[in-house]
Formats: structure tokens, C-alpha cells, sequence
């Protein structure tokens, strides 16, 4: 009897070793593609400011805006990324990314006003472990 409560004791601590050394799953990247919603402003001109914003473990492989000649791609951006251009012309308020984010943030948005009216957009990817 003795026996057998040593036999069960100790194969209780070895399991108990064992399983706690076991790896924690690795966190896998998630895909992010972010896109505002449009906004058409209907001033004669209009000053718009458009932010990359990233924070953690990511990936950037592109982020857009538009200008007065129209989509503007920057790609590999590295880090925050802020871009003021006045429009007259082209009409569309718009910004977006793709990357991926392993632990943290991505985030693209525009912000633009005028006596009369706010526009602004935002998308934005967040993955977070505990």
C-alpha cells in the first residue's frame, strides 16, 4: 500500500514538472488591410491631414492617401507617419494600410475642417495576448 501512494506521489510531481515546462504557443502575425471610409468634401479647398500610426511588434508594407494628383503609395513606411496636403481639385478624403500585426496596433486616419464642417476616418488593427 505504502508502495502504491509513493508510486502515485511520484508520478503526480513528474507530470506536474513536465507539463509546466511546456512552450507557450508562439503568437502568429495577423493580417491587417485597413481602409477609411470615404468622404467627398464639397468646400473650394480644403487642408487634410493624414496619420500612420503603429505601435508594438508590426509590419507595415504599404500605406495610401490621397492628393491633389490622387492615390500617393508609400511603401515599407517605417514607424508614425503624418502627411498635411491641401486639396482643391480631387475630392476624396480616403487613407489605408496593409501589414501585419503580431502584438500591437495599426492605425490609419485623416482629419480635416473647415468653418462649417469636421471630416475624419479611421481604420485600425489591434491584436493583443495575455
Amino acid at each position: 500500500m505504502r508502495h502504491t501512494y509513493l508510486f502515485v506521489l511520484l508520478t503526480f510531481v513528474a507530470t506536474s514538472i513536465s507539463t509546466s515546462c511546456i512552450k507557450e504557443k508562439e503568437t502568429q502575425p495577423m493580417s491587417c488591410v485597413l481602409e477609411t471610409a470615404n468622404a467627398v468634401f464639397t468646400e473650394a479647398s480644403i487642408e487634410v491631414t493624414y496619420t500612420l500610426e503603429v505601435s508594438g511588434d508590426y509590419q507595415v508594407a504599404s500605406f495610401y492617401y490621397y492628393d491633389e494628383t490622387g492615390k500617393v503609395i508609400i511603401e515599407n513606411p517605417t514607424g508614425h507617419s503624418s502627411i498635411t496636403v491641401a486639396l482643391t481639385n480631387q475630392k476624396l478624403l480616403k487613407a489605408g494600410a496593409e501589414g501585419s500585426v503580431k502584438t500591437g496596433a495599426m492605425k490609419v486616419s485623416y482629419t480635416a475642417q473647415t468653418n462649417t464642417n469636421l471630416y475624419t476616418g479611421s481604420d485600425q488593427c489591434v491584436q493583443t495576448t495575455q
